[in-house]
């Protein structure tokens, strides 16, 4: 015989030692054996009382089947709308993502837009700061021989000479266009003269002032004629005490040679 076919054979139901057919709570409830068991061992008081209790336990458990039928239908329809509202939920989630994809598409498309424009813009602001700068500069250069002048008449040289070293390099840069280098050409006249104002107080002062040797020195004077004057200026200033130190050096030595010859003259007499 196959062994294969003889293991598919069902097996007999095996019940444990305290198996008892006639028990009407245990998985292995045999009806008829109950009846039998009932119709030998009871009167017929019994039976009826039996009968009765059955009955009674029937509709209840009857009763019970259906209330718990009815519950899980009522749970059954409630998870069915459920689902069924999830379903249309999901739906007008899903139409909303869409909606929200395709606005966020366009937002991108926008913003790219936007960006394009903004850059193309940029750029000419850009552009044209640079230029209005350079009409700033240019005005600014335009004005400078005025200002000099002005500053001039007014005796206010530091003003002058601060202006025009500010403005020196960018005169430099443009001096081969005409109108620039006649430009320069004004503003040196200008601070020519203020330079030789500034050398004549410089000369006539019997104390050199340090603002004009500064001013002097970054209008492009020479230092060591500086230097040289200064000395000039102050060589009677400090010669001054040079002599007076000298003379007190004199006296002193004339005094020590003095007192110097009173102890010989002393040693001498009481000798």
């Amino acid at each position: 015989m196959d062994p294969s076919r003889s293991s598919s054979v069902p097996q007999p139901t095996t019940f444990p030692s305290t198996y008892d057919p006639t028990n009407i709570d245990t998985p292995g409830f045999d009806p008829e054996s109950y009846v039998t068991k009932l119709l030998r061992e009871s009167r017929l008081t019994h039976l009826i009382d039996k009968e009765q209790l059955l009955t009674k336990q029937i509709k209840t458990l009857d009763n019970e089947m259906q209330t718990l039928v009815y519950e899980n239908y009522n749970k059954f329809i409630s998870a069915t709308d459920t689902i069924r509202q999830m379903k249309k939920d999901f739906k007008t989630m899903e139409d909303e993502m869409t909606h929200l994809m395709s606005t966020m598409t366009k937002i991108n498309s926008d913003n790219h837009q936007i960006h394009l424009t903004l850059d193309n813009r940029r750029h000419e602001i850009r552009k044209l700061t640079s230029i209005h700068l350079l009409l700033q500069k240019l005005q600014y250069l335009f004005q400078l021989p005025t200002k000099l002048k002005e500053y001039a008449d007014d005796n206010q040289y530091d003003l002058a000479v601060h202006t025009y070293t500010k403005a020196s390099k960018a005169l430099q840069k443009y001096e081969h266009i005409p109108s620039f280098n006649h430009i320069q050409q004004t503003c040196t006249e200008t601070m020519n003269i203020i330079r030789a104002e500034l050398k004549s107080r410089f000369d006539q002062q019997q104390t050199a002032s340090s603002d004009v040797v500064k001013l002097l020195l970054q209008l492009g004077e020479s230092s060591d004629y500086l230097a040289k004057q200064y000395l000039v200026q102050n060589k009677q200033r400090l010669e001054q005490p040079l002599e007076f130190m000298k003379h007190q050096l004199i006296l002193a030595e004339n005094q020590t040679e003095s007192n110097t010859l009173t102890q010989r003259k002393s040693i001498h007499f009481h000798s």
